[in-house]
């Protein structure tokens, strides 16, 4: 039987959710008190909807709620999430409740989002991803976005490859004679707001967006071989200086080293808030436009300029601002989603796209826990994983170039080793593997590694 999941809310999260796990062959079923917004989504989506308020529980149960394996409560209201999983729970006592919940008062003690006191088993904060986010990112300047995996010994970076960089019109099966003193694998390639699995005698291009797979230790080479600079120092000035930002600008002075953060903000007494709780860091009060003030702050020697206020625009501009005063790296909080893929032809180097962020972490929860969704291309037909290979999987055995076209198995850590890029290796017992596919079959491989029945072991 299919995994039958219940929406609630079809707003720009709740519909792009539904997009994205019907993907992974889930049974989704949406609802909405608004009639014109669930009527725009059976337009492009063929999933079942209800129109009404899912606090009631006359409407859960016309939704079958009393079968349904998942509801993810996606509505605008934090409270109004909480309820609908207390609601959720008072009908099923088996089902999982998901919810996005952004106010930070209800993390602030754990036993506040627990399943005894709000019947919740995953809340989701929008804020504590886009924290996330930004820390992967600044981590190395420049680059679109970076994350850790394979316990920390592997990076997954995405850049866009200069006309200058020696990869630049090469096939992808010559890039390890280039990397000669480290290894690098390409992952994906996005060329056109396409992307797509690379074959060995595919063409990397100028401007392509690559996702590319290094060792930690080969991270400051293969980024200078890209015409990345790595610096030392981290010089990041914030402009907007909202709750999100605040909570940044303090973790960041306590987990990160050699880090010097400013901020801009526009409103004065927001601004003079800030400097009574950050009292180590400078912060400014004024506009991005104003170009006496951005000297002052000298944003031309900024490692990063991240744009966080509340409307894409605004940000979008400001990063156009900070560029012209001499920015050499400028990222922005995007929350529309057809932004995002227009965004980097204005030079902007990388965008924290939140609501991706959410749907990666719900997937993830949804998934088998041994898999490990680590990120998807911006048009969702290329996705990159990690599967942590159990006692009795059914993959046990293979060997690693039978596991399929449109698949590149990009590393696998053995016994505390990494190896890259592996050939006719043996699949094992508690072998870890880095893995990129098309979406369209990452299904099917996830299926291939789940465990088989123990009486058939």
């Amino acid at each position: 039987m299919p995994v039958k999941i219940i929406i609630v809310g079809a707003g720009s999260v709740g519909y792009t959710l539904a997009k994205s796990i019907i993907f992974d062959g889930y049974t989704v079923l949406l609802i909405d008190q608004d009639l014109n917004i669930l009527a725009n989504v059976k337009n492009k989506l063929d999933i079942e909807t209800i129109v009404g308020n899912a606090i009631d529980v006359n409407v859960l149960k016309s939704a079958g709620i009393e079968s349904a394996d998942v509801i993810i409560a996606a509505t605008g209201c934090d409270e109004v999430n909480i309820i609908i999983c207390q609601v959720a729970e008072t009908i099923s006592k088996t089902i999982n409740k998901i919810a996005i919940i952004n106010n930070a008062i209800y993390y602030k003690n754990n036993f506040l989002i627990n399943e005894q006191k709000f019947a919740i088993n995953l809340a989701i904060s929008a804020n504590m991803e886009i924290v996330n986010m930004i820390e992967h990112t600044i981590s190395v300047p420049g680059i679109l976005s970076s994350y850790k995996c394979l316990n920390n010994s592997m990076r997954i970076v995405t850049v866009i490859n200069d006309k200058n960089s020696p990869f630049t019109n090469i096939p992808i099966k010559f890039v390890s004679h280039i990397a000669n003193n480290y290894q690098i694998t390409v992952l994906a390639i996005e060329r056109d707001k396409e992307s797509f699995i690379p074959k060995k005698n595919d063409i990397i291009m100028e401007n392509d967006i690559l996702q590319l797979a290094v060792k930690e230790q080969d991270l400051e080479n293969a980024l200078k071989s890209f015409k990345y600079p790595v610096c030392n120092e981290k010089n990041i000035i914030f402009i907007g200086g909202g709750e999100v930002v605040e909570k940044i600008a303090e973790q960041m002075l306590f987990s990160t080293d050699n880090v010097h953060i400013k901020i801009l903000e526009n409103s004065p007494e927001q601004a003079a808030k800030l400097s009574k709780n950050l009292p180590h860091i400078e912060v400014f009060t004024g506009n991005i436009s104003n170009p006496d003030l951005c000297e002052e702050m000298d944003i031309k020697n900024a490692n990063t300029v991240i744009a966080m206020c509340d409307n894409d625009l605004t940000n979008i501009f400001a990063c156009l601002m900070a560029k012209e005063y001499g920015a050499s790296c400028v990222a922005a909080l995007v929350q529309n989603e057809q932004n995002v893929r227009s965004i980097y032809k204005l030079g902007i180097n990388a965008v924290f796209d939140v609501k991706k962020a959410i749907i990666n972490k719900i997937l993830q929860y949804l998934r088998n826990k041994n898999i490990l969704h680590i990120c998807s291309s911006d048009d969702n037909t290329t996705e990159i994983f990690t599967i942590n290979v159990l006692e009795h999987s059914r993959a046990i055995g293979m060997n690693i170039n039978d596991i399929g076209n449109d698949v590149i198995l990009a590393a696998i850590l053995r016994n505390n080793e990494v190896q890259i890029m592996p050939h006719n290796c043996v699949i094992k017992p508690d072998d870890a593997l880095l893995i990129s596919a098309k979406q369209s079959i990452s299904k099917r491989l996830i299926q291939l590694f789940e465990e088989k029945p123990v009486y058939l072991s």
